[in-house]
């Protein structure tokens, strides 16, 4: 306990300054895979971005990198938005970013964020997070897996109706590709332990639930899926360490493997005449003291103590995160006032709401 509480101590300045960053504070990096699983030197491919997902049209050098994107100030209209980046190169070389259109979206419906993408035949189509309303205390049911389809990567159209829903629960960070002639999607359900929805469609609209599949919390299903050279369906995710799995067919998937990158919302592509396969993931949160101007943090309002199970969070029920000192990112919800942390490995987390208003820091040393 005394060795918990000093390591406690001394990382605690290094958080009351990560306490104001949010998602605009980390890049993009991307790297090469120099052999099975094994990545070099990870170089910075956006600023102030996070949740990537990249696709390559198929048979031809042209690429496509959609994320979330943070273009100051924050007043701008791409702040918090959709945008995207193409490479005609092979990955050699990209544009700039330019948020995406999507035209049809009924009014009053929540902006469209944590995308994916997939390139079929000459189309494009997008799926993303969004509700028919601005969802109450953070994220709630309303919020379902959505699409829109186009060809230039910038401007598309919206389809009509969800792709993936709960009744009960929201679903967020969609992961989908096209493998042998069907549509696969996968989301987490919410922390690392409950694993991730799974579904599958023969037109890439609607889609047919099957079993979910199992976790720890070692193993986020927070990331993305690819094809790869092959013709073997993996899927890359986030953790302690960045990680893939290989599908075995019928909702099966394989153990996990890490490969040794640090970050987080991985996703990797395969690229023409044998250059080596590129992965873009989420990297480590800039060390800075600016705090967040848009929602400045009481510090001295945040307490901070020792748990075992669970953790208060006052009267509030509904999604939380819990963010420990690598960034890592644990979705739990609240349910009368309180969250189970006895699953999250040991050490020092801030639960956030809307990742945004710290509720709480807590030292939790009844994980694994």
């Amino acid at each position: 306990m005394v060795r918990l509480l000093l390591l406690a101590a001394f990382l605690l300045p290094c958080m009351a300054v990560a306490q104001d960053n949010g998602p605009w504070n980390s890049p993009l990096m991307w790297a090469e895979e120099i052999a099975p699983d094994v990545f070099g030197t990870p170089q910075v491919f956006q600023d102030s971005a996070g949740v990537p997902s990249v696709v390559r049209k198929l048979n031809t050098d042209t690429m496509y990198c959609v994320f979330q994107w943070f273009r100051a100030p924050r007043t701008a209209p791409t702040w918090d938005r959709v945008a995207v980046k193409m490479s005609v190169d092979n990955g050699m070389s990209w544009t700039e970013p330019v948020p995406i259109v999507v035209d049809g979206m009924p009014a009053g419906w929540q902006r469209p964020f944590d995308p994916t993408i997939v390139c079929y035949g000459d189309s494009i189509r997008i799926f993303f997070s969004s509700s028919a309303r601005m969802p109450m205390g953070g994220l709630d049911s309303v919020v379902n897996t959505y699409s829109a389809v186009g060809v230039d990567g910038i401007h598309y159209t919206f389809e009509q109706g969800a792709r993936f829903d709960h009744a009960t629960r929201p679903v967020i960070d969609p992961a989908v590709t096209i493998y042998r002639g069907q549509w696969h999607y996968t989301a987490p359900i919410g922390a690392p332990q409950e694993g991730a929805y799974q579904a599958t469609s023969v037109d890439g609209r609607v889609f047919t639930r099957i079993a979910d599949i199992a976790s720890d919390n070692q193993h986020n299903w927070t990331g993305n899926l690819l094809v790869d050279e092959n013709d073997a369906l993996r899927f890359y995710g986030s953790g302690p360490t960045l990680w893939r799995a290989m599908y075995e067919g019928e909702g099966r998937w394989g153990q996990f493997t890490s490969i040794g990158l640090k970050g987080g919302d991985p996703s990797a592509v395969t690229r023409r005449n044998g250059a080596p396969r590129m992965i873009i993931y989420v990297g480590p949160r800039y060390v800075t003291d600016v705090a967040d101007e848009a929602a400045p943090v009481d510090r001295s309002a945040i307490a901070s103590y020792v748990v075992r199970e669970r953790v208060s969070v006052g009267d509030f029920d509904g999604p939380v995160e819990c963010i420990d000192v690598h960034g890592n990112v644990y979705r739990i919800d609240a349910m009368h006032g309180s969250i189970d942390v006895s699953a999250l490995p040991c050490g020092l987390y801030f639960v956030c709401r809307n990742g945004r208003d710290v509720l709480i820091r807590f030292i939790n040393v009844g994980g694994s």
